[in-house]
């Protein structure tokens, strides 16, 4: 039974929550069985998401060699269970975007699976799987395009990432990421400096 939000209760956590349901039902219109509404496992187990967890500061670049700042927290929600990330493209005072994910992870299947809401009206939904140090996404993006990301632990503080946006028209877009840690662990995902 739910409970009602007390002005200390987070808001994140009601929505993470909310959002991990969904996650939990294969829509549109299936009825849940007990396996799809089985309990999420605690995040905080696994290395490499306690690794993730914190705020990250680093670059986009595009194919031309141009640099656009990017900050991007993770933090654990609804108990552990999910994990929400914040991103902003651009500098503090002027996002040129931002947006907001939440994701869960599979063991029996070893998939992660993660929605993205951003503030274009965009919205991702994305199957990730660990192959060693790199975390790859298969991504369906709103409007009619696919993107694979590659995430890769390449130190402790540090990782790259590089995003090939697959369009419609059939031609390809590759831009890539570096990140350095610049908070670590729970509760640090504040989007504020």
């Amino acid at each position: 039974m739910l409970q009602p939000r007390s002005a200390t209760t987070p808001l994140v956590s009601a929505a993470a929550l909310t959002l991990g349901l969904l996650f939990a039902i294969d829509w549109p219109g299936a009825q849940p069985t007990q396996q799809q509404l089985a309990p999420l496992p605690d995040l905080g187990e696994y290395d490499w998401t306690r690794w993730l967890v914190g705020v990250w500061e680093g670059y986009l670049e595009d194919a031309d060699g141009n640099r656009t700042p990017l900050r991007q927290s993770f933090e654990y929600a609804a108990g552990g269970r999910l994990i929400l990330t914040q991103l902003r493209v651009g500098e503090a005072d002027n996002p040129g975007y931002f947006g907001v994910g939440i994701f869960s992870y599979d063991p029996t299947g070893g998939l992660s699976k993660g929605e993205w809401f951003g503030m274009l009206g965009d919205r991702n939904t994305g199957l990730g799987r660990r192959d060693g140090e790199r975390w790859v996404w298969d991504i369906d993006r709103y409007p009619r395009a696919r993107v694979l990301r590659v995430r890769e632990r390449v130190g402790e503080d540090e990782y790259r990432m590089t995003n090939t946006t697959f369009q419609p028209d059939g031609s390809e877009r590759v831009t890539r990421e570096v990140m350095r840690r610049v908070r670590t662990g729970a509760g640090s995902g504040s989007m504020a400096r």
